[in-house]
């Protein structure tokens, strides 16, 4: 997400030659960098992704890590007789450049309460071909004043980053002359990576185009049908640029509890109790031709302010979902940028025959079935067994979040309700309250509900337990409060599918 033209930020000439070290030229023997002086006036060289670098040999190697793909490595530590570390290595820092980068940085450390940063400074560096700039600042703990310094430098999206912690703030100066050191010996080895020429996405719900500029990160997953793609800026060069505007388009399958308005009502809910939420607004507005519910807020995070507007629908089976955020520097630029975009946008209907065939696949996938000493159900695929099911074990586990459930049975001679009403003392020695029993049928099969609230947690419990060939079957479901009408209509499709004609 990022944002328009502003200039760049307070950049620190100066600082260049205040250390009797200038870019293009190595410290010499004779220098003195954070308490250290080099002995030596050789240079070792390092590879990077997209990057080198040079580094006096009084630095040596701590470790070095590659990269996954064996394409070599991403990053290195390394010490010297006085130095305790210093980090240099590629990474991914946000889709812009060193020195918008800095001034977030800089900014949002200024905009921190009880902040421990002092002495906070930037600079900009002269390197051809590479925008580079540093930020220094001195920490104050426990333990007294320290240094903390980063150099970043970037190319056309490829970024790489040194830092060092930890030492005296009195050896800055030091410390800058050595960031200059390693930015004059820096060569790009990549190759321009961003695109020049206008995009486009489709898929076979939507469409649309967009410039050159704009990053499209998109995602689908074929077994669930969710499609998402999301637009920013990929390499802002100014801060209204940086994190926004952007555009996220997700479209999943509507569920039977999830429809717009639902789901509306509960982001405007959760947006409006944060503290860094402001202007939350709940409404009905008009795009791509759909009458949409809409959620709009202002976000603080840091320094920046970004506008906030969801638009939500419902078209093909499926729930649309659009997304867009302005940056409050320029929000009029931010949304004509947007505007330009969406209005490439094609929704594409499918037929009725594809909508419930793309259903039937989707229920099956969402709710995969499972078989457990005979016994058959279905359950949703968002939870996850524990461990593989296996009918030596009396007792399995399924997590992912509300509802979690653990199914468990036991040779039992006794009656339903005495088994209720030993489940019911169990719960409340776990620190249950509001507890009750009640019983359920659910088409043949006929359970006894165990239910309360837990004093410590914002949780409930409940407990269906059931009878079958002389075995007492307990499955337990831990609920959250927040989401129980959710989580109670998932434990209405499992009770519904248990199957125990099978069963031992």
């Amino acid at each position: 997400m990022k944002y328009k033209r502003i200039s760049a930020f307070i950049i620190c000439f100066a600082m260049l030659t205040s250390t009797g070290c200038s870019l293009g030229k190595k410290n010499s023997s004779s220098s003195e960098v954070s308490g250290i002086s080099y002995t030596s006036d050789s240079y070792e060289k390092y590879d990077l992704d997209d990057f080198s670098f040079e580094l006096n040999k009084d630095f040596t190697v701590e470790e070095k890590y590659e990269n996954d793909d064996g394409t070599g490595a991403s990053y290195y530590d390394f010490t010297s007789k006085d130095l305790q570390k210093l980090s240099i290595g590629t990474q991914r820092f946000e889709h812009c450049t060193a020195d918008v980068y800095v001034q977030v940085f800089f900014e949002d450390i200024n905009s921190r309460k009880n902040n421990p940063a002092t002495d906070v400074e930037t600079e900009k560096l002269d390197v051809p071909g590479i925008n580079a700039a540093a930020i220094h600042m001195t920490n104050i703990d426990d333990n007294g004043e320290s240094g903390e310094s980063y150099l970043y430098l970037t190319v056309e999206g490829s970024e790489m980053r040194a830092d060092i912690n930890g030492y005296k703030p009195e050896d800055r100066g030091k410390v800058k002359a050595l960031f200059r050191d390693i930015a004059s010996s820096v060569k790009y080895t990549g190759t321009p990576h961003l695109p020049v020429e206008q995009q486009s996405y489709e898929c076979d719900l939507f469409s649309l185009n967009c410039g050159s500029e704009w990053y499209i990160d998109d995602y689908k997953d074929d077994d669930s049908g969710q499609v998402s793609v999301q637009l920013k800026y990929n390499y802002a060069q100014d801060i209204e640029h940086y994190s926004s505007p952007s555009l996220l388009i997700n479209v999943r399958h509507q569920d039977e509890w999830d429809n717009a308005s639902k789901a509306a009502d509960e982001e405007y809910e959760s947006e409006k109790k944060y503290s860094f939420v402001s202007e939350c607004e709940r409404s009905n507005e008009e795009i791509f031709g759909y009458n949409a519910e809409t959620v709009s807020y202002v976000l603080k995070t840091g320094h920046i302010n970004n506008r906030i507007k969801t638009y939500y629908y419902n078209e093909n089976g499926y729930l649309y979902t659009i997304s867009e955020a302005l940056n409050m520097r320029d929000e009029e630029g931010s949304k004509s940028e947007l505007k330009d975009i969406l209005d490439t946008v094609v929704i594409k209907k499918i037929s009725d025959e594809e909508i419930e065939k793309r259903k039937q696949a989707y229920e099956k996938w969402r709710y995969p079935s499972y078989t457990f000493h005979g016994a058959s159900f279905n359950l949703i695929s968002k939870l996850e067994l524990e461990r593989e099911l296996d009918d030596s074990s009396d007792a399995v586990s399924f997590y992912g979040g509300s509802p979690d459930l653990k199914i468990s049975l036991e040779d039992y001679e006794g009656d339903l309700e005495n088994a209720a009403q030993r489940d019911y003392n169990e719960l409340s020695g776990y620190d249950y309250k509001d507890l009750n029993i009640k019983e359920v049928s659910v088409g043949s099969n006929k359970y006894m509900c165990v239910s309360g609230i837990n004093n410590r947690e914002d949780g409930m419990a409940e407990d269906y337990l059931i009878i079958v060939n002389g075995k007492l079957w307990k499955f337990y479901f831990g609920i959250d409060r927040d989401t129980y009408a959710d989580d109670k209509f998932v434990i209405d499709r499992f009770l519904e599918s248990l199957d125990f004609s099978n069963a031992e």
